[in-house]
């Protein structure tokens, strides 16, 4: 896991890549651009792992991201002692 998101970080921004241009008859330039989408919101169930990928990929693609999740998910987490979100970033660190 760690080394698949140390590949998105040291990855290629997709922000500001131009998909499509043209230039209008009457000089118009018109370009279409990836841009950030500014905001995700992502509810989830019981899945510790997309607290880490979805995280990831927001924040390369400069989205700001609100995770949720469930009472599922935080009930299996507190039964096993577990919170895996805070054990990924202590990793990704060293």
């Amino acid at each position: 896991m760690i080394d698949s998101v140390k590949q998105v970080i040291n990855g290629k921004s997709p922000v500001g890549e131009v998909v499509f241009s043209l230039i209008h008859e009457n000089g118009l330039k018109i370009e279409n651009r990836k841009v950030p989408f500014s905001t995700v919101l992502i509810i989830y169930e019981a899945r510790s792992d997309v607290s880490i990928e979805e995280t990831t990929i927001a924040l390369k693609a400069a989205n700001k991201i609100f995770l949720k999740a469930g009472k599922n998910k935080l009930l299996v987490d507190a039964l096993a002692g577990n919170n895996s979100f805070t054990k990924f970033l202590k990793n990704i660190e060293n």
